[in-house]
């Protein structure tokens, strides 16, 4: 069997209902950190090197806009904006049922806030969000398996022997005096040397040689596609006004407000919603061919009495050995004889698939009175 693995990490580009969209995925090996400090990513393939998207690094601090309450006070601003003597989160127009936001805690060794914002189209991110995700990745990828073409070595490997082996007897049970020959497939023949034929046999052909597969050819690569695709987005502005944690977010139509971890861990104690992203793949998707020998050498003879020109009575004889009388015994016989040789049956597979990789787990909050 011939093989043609392919092993790679592949970060995709997104394929959406529309065709081909969006930007390479991030890698996530160091895009969340709780410190904001920046990371980078790349991948590298058995036959290329695919970069990653640079990441910009955990909560940070940036972020366009402000939080505002629809009520006069901003809620990530640390100031009392509408005179109560109460400044984001200790104001209840930030905490109400309507207002979106609530004192949030990150847990110890997860990054956050973040928020999951579903992939429509090109990933972005709403504000306050940075607009440019951290990572982006789908809770499954799946690859069609490849095409693959598969041919066998020349037929000349296989061989009958060339020539059929027959002989004609001058009794019906193929005793008493015998007339052997090598003849040449589809020539006509004269053949028994002034006696009288009763009888003949066709030697067995004696296949050798074996099919060899060349190697597999990939015909074509289907993409790998990644399924409910979801933007991480970081550096949302935080406000004051709490005894833990800071004045957060929590959800609204853009997606739930999250914590994240590398890896595919449980969420930390608590209410969450949990769910793995995959921001890349791993394709081991290649193709095998392997060559079979289709039927058998197959010889035969048909023996014509009275005529040399493979003309009038005839019978067949098999390539079987065994003894055939003949229909009409004569002194003057022609033979013409058939081999048919077998062939190579090419039979290609594929191998491996795709399979996410570079796991993150985001355990999201409830949305808060939105």
């Amino acid at each position: 069997m011939s093989l043609l693995a392919r092993s790679q990490s592949v970060a995709w580009a997104l394929v959406l209902s529309g065709g081909l969209g969006g930007a390479a995925l991030a890698a996530c090996g160091d895009a969340f950190t709780s410190s904001g400090s920046g990371g980078s990513g790349g991948v590298t393939t058995s036959t290329t090197t695919t970069s990653t998207t640079t990441s910009t690094g955990g909560q940070g601090q940036g972020g366009g806009g402000q939080g505002g309450s629809g009520s006069g006070e901003d809620c990530t601003n640390g100031s009392d904006d509408d005179s109560d003597l109460l400044a984001d989160c200790a104001d209840p127009d930030c905490t109400s049922s309507t207002s979106g936001y609530a004192c949030v805690q990150v847990p110890p060794g997860w990054a956050g806030p973040i928020l999951a914002s579903a992939v429509v189209g090109p990933p972005t991110c709403p504000a306050p969000w940075n607009p440019q995700p951290e990572a982006v990745g789908g809770t499954s990828v799946t690859g069609a398996p490849l095409g693959c073409g598969c041919t066998c070595t020349a037929q000349s490997i296989l061989d009958c022997g060339g020539n059929v082996t027959v002989a004609l007897f001058d009794q019906a049970d193929c005793g008493g005096g015998k007339t052997d020959a090598m003849l040449t497939p589809g020539a006509c023949m004269s053949m028994g040397n002034g006696m009288t034929v009763a009888a003949g046999s066709v030697d067995p052909p004696q296949r050798t040689g074996e099919c060899a597969p060349n190697p597999a050819v990939v015909q074509n690569t289907p993409p790998v596609v990644a399924h409910n695709q979801v933007a991480v987005c970081a550096g949302v502005p935080l406000g004051t006004g709490c005894d833990l944690g800071a004045c957060t977010p929590t959800g609204g139509p853009d997606g739930p407000t999250c914590f994240a971890q590398v890896g595919n861990v449980a969420c930390p104690p608590g209410a969450f919603d949990r769910q793995v992203i995959f921001t890349s793949a791993t394709d081991t998707r290649g193709c095998a061919c392997a060559c079979s020998v289709s039927g058998d050498c197959a010889a035969s003879a048909t023996v014509y009495s009275g005529a040399q020109n493979c003309q009038g009575t005839a019978t067949s004889v098999p390539g079987t050995g065994d003894c055939t009388p003949l229909a009409g015994n004569s002194s003057i016989v022609s033979v013409l004889a058939s081999l048919t040789t077998p062939t190579c049956q090419p039979a290609p597979s594929t191998t491996g698939g795709v399979v996410g990789a570079n796991p993150v787990t985001l355990c999201c909050l409830p949305p808060v009175g939105l």
